[in-house]
């Protein structure tokens, strides 16, 4: 990991946007000796700014999950936002969850909508997530047909819950 830092920190002086990433990875690992959050997201608001795609996605989980530095849903729901546009599926699960289950931010049309497209691409977090809305009504009128194939198609791609 120190070798790995040293070639981070060599990239990220000359503006390698995937060196500030790499760094901001490894300062999330709990192994590292210098495990430091918050320096992480220094790093991932630097290759945010250089456009990177990783950290656009690392850094929206971090801030709208709040586990390791303090939840800003704010900040960090844009960048998923931003990402399930261009259609990257894990950013549209994430997006989703936030909108169907985070107080004050809760708007279950947009929850389905970015369900659906990370359902599109067979996410069966996703589609778990769209089974339980239409089965039992959460926030639309229940249709217990459509929870039930979504449900399935979850069960289907290995997702245990909705095989329960």
């Amino acid at each position: 990991m120190e070798k790995a830092r040293y070639y981070f920190e060599k990239a990220a002086e000359l503006g390698n946007a995937d060196a500030l990433y790499g760094l901001g990875r490894l300062y999330l690992k709990p192994e590292f000796p210098d495990f430091d959050p918050a320096k992480a997201v220094d790093y991932l608001e630097e290759a945010v700014q250089k456009d990177n795609a990783f950290a656009k996605y690392q850094l929206g989980k971090l801030l709208c999950q709040g586990e390791w530095v303090p939840k800003d849903i704010a900040s960090g729901l844009p960048l998923l936002e931003e990402l399930a546009k261009h259609g990257v599926t894990l950013a549209s699960y994430l997006a989703g969850k936030v909108y169907l289950k985070e107080e004050g931010w809760q708007d279950i049309k947009k929850a389905i909508l970015y369900f659906r497209q990370a359902a599109e691409d067979g996410n069966s977090f996703s589609e778990y997530q769209l089974g339980r809305i239409y089965y039992f009504g959460n926030g639309v009128r229940a249709e217990r047909e459509k929870g039930l194939e979504y449900l399935k198609e979850a069960a289907g791609h290995g997702n245990e819950y909705a095989a329960n």
